[in-house]
């Protein structure tokens, strides 16, 4: 089955004076995730679940950077991990960016430019 998709959200205006609610999904730990990607993005992974659990974030070839392989992460029991995304070096050729997790992981994606 395909990546379920996880919308970016907005971030607010820099003139805000209310912010804005963030809206966290569960990571789909049997298929994957996928959002589309923009020229800047964060990705955020929240462990509640009473032990550590690992994220991992597919990589692309980077031609600039050099960088090979994927992103790995053990995020621990009531940590945020925070991940700063572009689409050069992470966006497949569908144009997404794809990542899993351990079942209990929460994820949320800030579209930032």
């Amino acid at each position: 089955m395909p990546a379920t998709a996880i919308i970016a959200q907005e971030l607010p205006g820099p003139y805000s004076q209310v912010g804005a609610e963030l809206t966290w999904a569960t990571i789909d730990h049997t298929n994957g995730n996928s959002v589309v990607a923009s020229a800047l993005q964060v990705l955020l992974v929240r462990n509640a679940t009473g032990s550590s659990k690992t994220v991992t974030i597919t990589s692309q070839p980077d031609p600039v950077y050099g960088r090979t392989g994927n992103a790995n992460a053990t995020v621990a029991n009531g940590a945020t991990h925070v991940f700063q995304l572009t689409g050069q070096g992470w966006a497949n050729s569908s144009g997404n960016i794809e990542f899993t997790g351990q079942s209990g992981l929460s994820i949320a994606v800030i579209k930032v430019a």
